[in-house]
């Protein structure tokens, strides 16, 4: 393996684990009346992390955790609107994205910066992977009180995969 990959496989491995621990703590304090504050926090501190330890990779952390919470905004509010989903929020009026949701659009945003620059450009993987990964990460903050699934969920979750399909797929154009 040379430098470059192996390079490549610890900012893989390193950003997976950070990426964890953003949605967890963003996850786990978001219907938390006391505590949400703390959520965002963590994970704005996760990604603080990548960007301390990748001084050389800033511009594209930036830039990409940026246009991920742009995306996440436009999107979860119009899935809020048309009643995909209802989301757990303490500071940002309805229908906006709370802040805990667009800490962890960034936070996913840093990871595809950092870990997963493997996906640029390979947008079927990508769309698969968010028509897959997008349904099961909002189902998983079903039982935080984080997420409330539309009725019937099953079509929640299908509309969430066709979106996530695009956003990923545009995020690593």
């Amino acid at each position: 393996m040379n430098k470059g990959n192996s390079g490549r496989l610890v900012r893989l491995i390193v950003g997976s684990l950070l990426y964890q621990c953003v949605w967890f703590a963003a996850v786990y304090f978001a219907s938390s009346s006391v505590f949400h504050g703390l959520g965002v926090k963590l994970a704005v501190g996760c990604i603080l992390i990548q960007f301390l330890i990748w001084p050389h990779l800033r511009i594209r952390i930036t830039a990409l955790a940026v246009v991920a919470c742009l995306a996440g905004l436009f999107l979860d509010s119009l899935l809020t609107v048309i009643g995909i989903f209802d989301l757990a929020r303490h500071v940002m009026p309805y229908p906006l994205t709370p802040l805990w949701l667009l800490a962890l659009w960034a936070g996913f945003g840093v990871y595809i910066a950092v870990g997963l620059e493997g996906m640029y450009g390979r947008l079927r993987l990508a769309a698969l992977g968010g028509f897959i990964g997008g349904p099961l990460a909002y189902r998983g903050g079903v039982p935080f009180d984080a997420v409330t699934l539309g009725d019937p969920a099953w079509r929640s979750l299908l509309i969430i995969g066709v979106a996530w399909a695009g956003v990923f797929a545009m995020l690593v154009w």
